[in-house]
Formats: C-alpha cells, structure tokens, sequence
C-alpha cells in the first residue's frame, strides 16, 4: 500500500457538498469562527493518526474526514509500511492532489 492507494480509498468516498445559499450556514453566523477556535498549525507530537488526519484535512480541504477516510488512513498508518511521519506526509499529498482540492482552490 502506497500514497496512490490512500489517495484512491480517499476520492472513493469523497462527495463534493453544494454550497450553502447567500446568508446560510456557520459563515453567516456572527462569531461562528470565534467560537470554532483556531486550528493549530503542527499537530501535537503525541497525536494519534484520527487527530493528525482531522488537522490535516481542515488545513487542505476545510472539513472534517468521513469514517471512510479516516478508516483508510487508520489501516494505512498502521500497515507498519511506513513511519508515522511519512504516513502524515503521503495523506497530506493525497489531499493535495485530489479532485476536491483542485475543486475548491
């Protein structure tokens, strides 16, 4: 298992969500982002691969991972193939690289 497979078990499972109406949803609340707090920028060194892959994807793709990515992630972040740094590495190109990306930016 290699980054082109997560990436492929990743874009399986993705759906691209309309966007909200003008005036709709969290952005158009009043101190929405205020509340939601500030992602940090480097994951603690003690993150597991569920909090890494959370941080990760609200950084590149400005939403939480599905079960299904994150049960991808999981298995190959403990395949052992891979260090957990190189793990976190080849998720971040994953996202990177996927439609949803080159979608939204």
């Amino acid at each position: 298992m290699n980054s082109s497979d997560v990436q492929r078990r990743i874009v399986r499972g993705i759906k691209i969500p309309d966007a909200p109406p003008p005036g709709k949803g969290a952005a158009a609340k009043p101190g929405a982002a205020a509340k939601a707090g500030k992602v940090p920028a480097v994951p603690p060194k003690k993150a597991g691969p569920v909090q890494v892959a959370r941080q990760v994807y609200l950084q590149i793709l400005s939403r939480f991972p599905t079960e299904a990515e994150l049960a991808a992630i999981r298995s190959y972040a403990q395949s052992g193939q891979v260090s957990p740094k190189e793990a976190r590495e080849d998720v971040i190109w994953a996202l990177i690289n996927s439609k949803e990306f080159l979608y939204r930016h």
